[in-house]
């Protein structure tokens, strides 16, 4: 327990720092600040859950990242490139099979617009490619992992490239009568709504485990599908859903696919200009091979604390 409040408090102490564009934040997970860049709601901040039942040990659920990024613009060609650098730690006490995950990388984002703008519709990926290394405090082993992912992501057909707006950005239109409309058919949800589809490959190379027979290479296909609604200001509910499936297994794991739930409804609120929070309820089920979730199902009320 003393470990885990120590971590909690450098997470926070180096993201005290945050800058504007290149600098220290602190979100929930690394991955998903980048997969989200572009939705400011659902990037999430880092989520805190602490329970003390009388006559019991306290349990506590923590996910956090501690991020410095970089930020490289090319203007001409409507390029964004992104590096960054992180640590992760994650547990969860509150269930049977506790975790205790800490996990250090990078990541690299190119959203790969290049070319001349156009006013027409444009459908353009968003590359990120992540390479770290994952201690398992509970299951004792370590594991080198690597993923590539890309996002889908659709242009308004009315906006320039230079000045594009994705998808979940897009809003209400008025016309010459300045009567409302939304030529891009989202008029009942307007820019309260964000989407976000992902696709890509997983890789990890386990070593150093108790169990020798559980080391060795896992090749994953990953999918993924997060959506958040401000249904009214400022509730916003939210949903991750994630698959796995196998391609090449050297472990003697023998579960092949991997599905993970996280959904919940957040009341957020600034603090100040860099820092704002939340209270919120999330329900978890599933499991995540890639940060170390084993097979769980769970509520809780939890804090939510963003930096920058």
């Amino acid at each position: 327990m003393k470990s885990v409040l120590i971590i909690i408090t450098s997470l926070f102490f180096l993201s005290s720092y945050a800058q504007e564009e290149n600098g220290f934040k602190l979100r929930k997970s690394a991955i998903d600040y980048l997969a989200d860049n572009n939705s400011g709601e659902t990037n999430r901040g880092a989520l805190f859950s602490f329970t003390k039942p009388k006559g019991e040990s306290a349990s506590v659920l923590l996910n956090a990242a501690a991020i410095y990024t970089f930020n490289f613009m090319e203007p001409k060609v409507d390029r964004e490139r992104k590096l960054i650098f992180y640590a992760q730690y994650d547990v969860n006490t509150l269930i049977n099979e506790e975790q205790n995950n800490l996990i250090g990388g990078f990541i690299y984002k190119d959203n790969l617009l290049k070319g001349q703008n156009k006013d027409r519709e444009l459908i353009k990926p968003e590359l990120a490619f992540s390479g770290g290394l994952r201690r398992d405090f509970e299951n004792k082993f370590d594991a080198l992992q690597t993923k590539i992912t890309f996002s889908l992501i659709e242009f308004d057909y009315k906006k320039k490239a230079n000045n594009y707006q994705p998808s979940f950005y897009r809003d209400k239109e008025k016309d010459s009568s300045n009567t409302s409309t939304n030529k891009s058919g989202w008029n009942f949800i307007g820019k309260n709504f964000f989407y976000l589809i992902n696709l890509g490959l997983e890789y990890d190379y386990r070593f150093s485990g108790v169990i020798s027979e559980l080391d060795g290479n896992l090749l994953r296909s990953f999918s993924q599908l997060k959506f958040s609604w401000k249904v009214f200001d400022p509730v916003v509910i939210y949903s991750d859903l994630q698959y796995r499936q196998n391609l090449w297994n050297t472990t003697g794991i023998d579960t092949s696919s991997f599905t993970f739930l996280t959904t919940g409804v957040d009341l957020p609120f600034s603090l100040n200009d860099n820092i704002s929070s939340s209270v919120g309820l999330v329900y978890v089920n599933g499991e995540n091979p890639n940060n170390g979730f084993n097979k769980q199902s769970y509520y809780a009320v939890n804090l939510s604390l963003k930096i920058n």
